[in-house]
């Protein structure tokens, strides 16, 4: 499935880091989605909300070179450039399924995501890796996706969708990644009690 699939990250950007709710575990999760997406060869889409500062450095020191990084002013992701880019990738990597990360759930997240089933692809929503200032928006944001067609997921989930079976060829390579995001994780539920 890998072939077929491609990583998108929506405007996770240090300008937000203290404003959005989970924002480690938005930032871990798509370290995670991105250090097996880099494995995997998958194509990753990113983008940068103008006027807004960088994208988050834990984010940015996982480029690959099968990230391919825009800036946009309207809220999509899905300007002509990234249209564009998805096309390509859609050529070149027969890609099908869109694994999506990145916030605002309820704007940016939202219309990309209704962009990307009107132009039909597969979408999966990383719910572990996206999300909002407040919970209600999140909450709303995510049951609008799902009603699009998206389907909610988590990122191990994902991941373990995409090899489908401990005899691919590239999972003793990826489980480093889960072990640590499982772990990130565990340490996330002993901080709560």
């Amino acid at each position: 499935m890998e072939g077929t699939c491609a990583l998108m990250i929506c405007d996770i950007q240090e300008v937000f880091r203290t404003r959005i709710q989970n924002m480690p575990r938005v930032i871990e999760s798509t370290r995670f989605m991105q250090k097996c997406a880099k494995t995997l060869g998958m194509p990753v889409i990113l983008t940068e909300q103008l006027p807004f500062e960088n994208t988050c450095a834990e984010i940015k020191e996982n480029f690959s070179d099968t990230t391919f990084s825009y800036q946009k002013t309207q809220f999509s992701m899905i300007t002509p450039e990234v249209q564009a880019q998805l096309m390509k990738s859609r050529t070149k990597y027969n890609v099908r399924t869109i694994f999506i990360v990145g916030i605002e759930a309820h704007i940016c997240v939202l219309q990309t995501v209704l962009k990307l089933r009107q132009m039909k692809f597969n979408v999966q929503v990383i719910v572990d890796g996206v999300s909002s200032q407040h919970n209600i928006d999140r909450k709303t944001a995510l049951k609008q996706m799902e009603a699009s067609g998206a389907i909610l997921t988590t990122a191990e989930t994902a991941v373990y969708t995409i090899l489908k079976d401990a005899a691919h060829p590239k999972f003793r390579s990826v489980l480093p990644f889960i072990k640590e995001y499982s772990q990130f994780k565990q340490s996330e539920i002993s901080a709560k009690l």
